[in-house]
């Protein structure tokens, strides 16, 4: 997954049918559409975001089978806030260090909401977050693109996952 979008621009959504090629760029895929080979060796995923509206930057690391099965499928089916606490390693070194409140933060996901529940895109529809402070969304509800915030669409965005 990556998206890199800046302030209001990109309002047509999401690109889930389109093998990224850069971390600037505006597509997804999940392993489901790579080979079995491919979906079986995924054990772990690396989220990093950061936004123009604040110094935060979320980077983590987490094994844990139900966040793997996610970017592996992309359905939020069961998804638990402590999935998203429990495995996880910040990214505190380096040049994208790890500032941000979630996902140690988060006591909610897409799964406590009906809204925000979905089957098709459980990465980028409000995954982890913490209500009205701290969210991880991409083009999520009226199109809310937020990292590690909770101000809607006006800011430049970047979010990448890699398995």
């Amino acid at each position: 997954l990556a998206y890199f979008r800046k302030g209001m621009s990109n309002a047509e959504g999401l690109n889930p049918n389109k093998l990224p090629l850069s971390p600037y760029g505006y597509s997804h895929l999940y392993l489901k559409r790579f080979s079995q080979a491919v979906h079986r060796s995924a054990t772990q995923v690396r989220f990093f975001c950061n936004t123009s509206a604040h110094e935060r930057a979320i980077h983590f690391v987490t094994g844990f089978n139900g966040v793997v099965t996610m970017a592996k499928r992309g359905v939020s089916t069961f998804n638990n806030a402590s999935w998203w606490t429990w495995n996880t390693t910040l990214i505190t070194e380096g040049p994208n260090p790890h500032y941000a409140y979630l996902p140690m933060a988060t006591t909610r996901t897409n799964e406590d909401d009906i809204v925000s529940r979905t089957d098709n895109d459980g990465l980028t529809e409000f995954p982890f977050f913490a209500p009205h402070e701290h969210h991880w969304a991409l083009a999520a509800g009226s199109g809310r693109w937020e990292c590690d915030d909770h101000n809607g669409s006006s800011a430049t965005t970047v979010h990448n996952v890699w398995a």
